[in-house]
């Protein structure tokens, strides 16, 4: 029977996970993907096919996409010190599929290409009754459950024939400094601001974008910077919220 499918495709951490792991030939690899994936539903009918990257920092490749039947969908980039866009792409894109999901109902299978956790977007598209095939990247998937949860999960490194590399294997005693700079630089640039906190999640997040690692290995850090020391758990002033401070403040 044939299956009528939306193809939600987060290119922007896609694009740079291949391009840090994998080094030459991004633009290539991104193409082979895209004719891999239309030849997976070449049996079926596939109503949505979109991309969501930023095309100013993606370079020379959107023509080429949407020449391959992909629509495109700017997001527009951070302009901070890092140089990179925070979430921007997975909520863009998980915006359009809970959309997709109302205006559509006889969509019935959503295709997720991402290199971040979709997990909140896969359980809703799961709770209106429609099967979910993930397509991730194995050098930044570090949650099994993840891949248990989609009907069909299929690696980028397979479609591409790579021999993955692990991310989820990086050295987090290597990684505490950083860890620990992190959260010193945070309080050194709003030192100014003395109700200005630094929760968890926030610490997770900076972690992920500034040391380039999986969430599970910026909660593994974390954990290993408070074990040692390095790093501890406080109450702001009012009393109501768990802050992290580095040891010496």
């Amino acid at each position: 029977m044939e299956r009528q499918v939306a193809v939600f495709w987060d290119l922007d951490n896609v694009y740079w996970g291949l391009s840090k792991f994998y080094g030459i030939n991004t633009e290539e690899m991104i193409m082979h993907v895209i004719d891999k994936i239309w030849d997976i539903y070449k049996d079926d009918k596939v109503r949505i096919f979109s991309a969501y990257a930023d095309f100013e920092r993606v370079p020379r490749i959107q023509n080429e996409i949407q020449r391959k039947r992909v629509t495109t969908k700017h997001i527009f980039g951070s302009k901070n010190r890092y140089d990179m866009v925070r979430n921007a792409g997975s909520i863009e894109l998980s915006l359009d599929a809970l959309e997709t999901l109302i205006k559509f109902p006889d969509i019935d299978c959503y295709a997720i290409t991402s290199a971040e956790d979709m997990l909140p977007l896969m359980n809703r598209v799961k709770y209106y009754g429609k099967s979910v095939h993930l397509f991730f990247l194995e050098a930044f998937e570090a949650n099994s459950s993840l891949l248990n949860y989609a009907d069909e999960a299929i690696s980028l490194e397979m479609l591409l024939g790579l021999d993955p590399k692990k991310i989820g294997s990086t050295d987090m005693e290597s990684l505490v400094l950083q860890g620990v700079s992190l959260v010193s630089s945070f309080y050194m640039r709003n030192s100014e601001k003395p109700r200005m906190y630094l929760g968890r999640e926030f610490f997770i997040t900076e972690a992920m974008t500034v040391l380039k690692i999986t969430r599970q290995n910026a909660i593994d850090l974390l954990e290993l910077c408070l074990n040692k020391g390095y790093l501890s758990i406080t109450l702001t002033e009012d009393m109501r919220e768990k802050v992290i401070i580095p040891t010496a403040v």
